[in-house]
């Protein structure tokens, strides 16, 4: 997968007495022709995106458009409100890893057994609590008030694993040869 980022062309300034809203502010003629040059300069390289996502913005999908009239006449342009100057970029990211991540072939068989095994960790966890916790999770297992406390205590603890130490720490737990406990 191969993943484009482009910034809108040439618009008009911000203020200017025809445009006061940021959001309606088009692209000059100047901005459109460097554009189309650019557009036809990817389209030569030979860029086919399977999908443009574009910003609400005027000015984006003026030039999303044109990108798209240039290497891809026949994608749809998705609108996407993640994409304006005020929006929460978390939800952008999580988009593009569902779209491009986890529908790539065998992604969902191994996320489930990703799942089945934190799952079993953190039942692990909290059964050999708080001897088996990290000496952070211990601390916040005592000073945990209930069994919610204790429960998140567990769960901060694995959220900070990287994969391989997860995967080692729950064959571990589960008394399987050849591997050592994390803590």
């Amino acid at each position: 997968m191969d993943l484009y980022l482009v910034r809108h062309a040439i618009a008009a300034d911000r203020g200017e007495g025809a445009f006061p809203n940021d959001d309606e502010r088009p692209l000059t003629p100047e901005g459109i022709h460097k554009f189309r040059l650019a557009a036809r300069g990817l389209s030569e390289l030979g860029m086919k995106p399977g999908r443009i996502v574009s910003s609400p913005l005027l000015r984006a999908k003026q030039t999303a458009e044109i990108l798209r009239d240039a290497v891809a006449k026949d994608v749809a342009i998705t609108i996407s409100p993640s994409l304006t100057p005020n929006a929460e970029y978390g939800a952008l990211l999580k988009a593009l890893a569902a779209h491009y991540v986890m529908r790539r072939p065998g992604t969902a068989e191994r996320l489930a057994g990703q799942r089945r095994t934190l799952r079993q960790l953190a039942s692990a966890l909290v059964e050999s609590a708080p001897d088996g916790l990290d000496s952070v999770a211990r601390v916040a297992w005592a000073a945990a008030a209930d069994d919610a406390g204790r429960l998140r205590a567990v769960v901060d603890q694995v959220a900070q694993l990287t994969d391989s130490a997860a995967v080692a720490w729950h064959a571990a737990l589960r008394g399987q040869p050849g591997v050592e406990a994390h803590a």
